[in-house]
């Protein structure tokens, strides 16, 4: 029988697309899910229940803090460190006994996604494809629009089956079994740790490969006070942020 081998790239898209699937669609499209059950068992309002998730998305006032420790550290540490963080805050939300104790398990878990999902993916998924850097990233983000279609369903089920506390336990031992091994054991910086090459081109399509053009080469040395001197930048970060906060108030509010 033939053999097929798989470039090894495609395994950090796999991992990033699952991670992105638990960790993303776990921690960020479920809350709706809780909200009801959560106001019949201690008395809160909407309001002061969903406030957690403006907590949550205050965190990511630290997302250059942890793009430093990707630097740092690595991607594949801080993604195995992100998703213990985040899978153990979820689960230890089903403790909660107090509004405050909610508060704080919503704050340790989205600075936990932080560093088990996009800013380390993307860095990782971009090192390991070049020509076909636009369909990996794109087949591994769509791990996150799945997330929600699967892993709200998957909530409400365990809420109605075990109650609130126990569906946010399974569910965050779920985020810890799945994604801090698969962190550890499958994902590499970059493919020459492995002796690869980007798109696993052989050494020979590596040396023929089309020089950058000169608009690419100034941006491939861009440094990041540079960029944040270009308006261009925050335009676009305005634009995400935008985005970020309008669709997180109306995923909140789903059910």
């Amino acid at each position: 029988m033939p053999r097929f081998n798989i470039f090894y790239g495609w395994r950090i898209v796999a991992v990033g697309f699952v991670s992105l699937l638990f960790a993303g669609g776990i921690g960020y499209y479920t809350f709706s899910a809780f909200i009801i059950p959560i106001s019949d068992d201690f008395g809160w309002s909407r309001a002061e229940i969903s406030l957690a998730m403006t907590v949550a998305s205050l965190v990511g006032l630290a997302a250059p803090l942890v793009g430093t420790w990707v630097d740092r550290y690595g991607a594949r540490r801080v993604m195995a460190a992100g998703a213990l963080i985040t899978g153990g805050a979820f689960a230890l939300i089903g403790f909660s006994t107090s509004i405050w104790y909610f508060y704080a398990f919503y704050f340790f878990m989205a600075l936990g996604q932080l560093g088990a999902l996009n800013i380390p993916i993307a860095r990782v998924v971009s090192s390991w494809f070049d020509k076909k850097r636009g369909l990996a990233i794109g087949i591994t983000l769509s791990g996150f629009g799945i997330g929600g279609l699967t892993m709200l369903p998957l909530a409400s089920y365990l809420i109605s089956v075990l109650g609130w506390r126990m569906a946010y336990h399974i569910l965050g031992l779920i985020i810890l079994i799945v994604l801090a091994p698969l962190s550890m054991l499958v994902i590499r910086e970059r493919p020459a740790e492995m002796d690869l090459s980007p798109d696993g081109k052989t050494s020979d399509e590596m040396r023929t490969k089309t020089p950058l053009t000169d608009e690419l080469q100034a941006s491939a040395t861009w440094t990041l006070s540079s960029a944040l001197r270009t308006k261009a930048f925050w335009l676009i970060t305005g634009a995400l942020s935008l985005t970020f906060l309008g669709t997180g108030a109306i995923i909140a509010h789903l059910v």
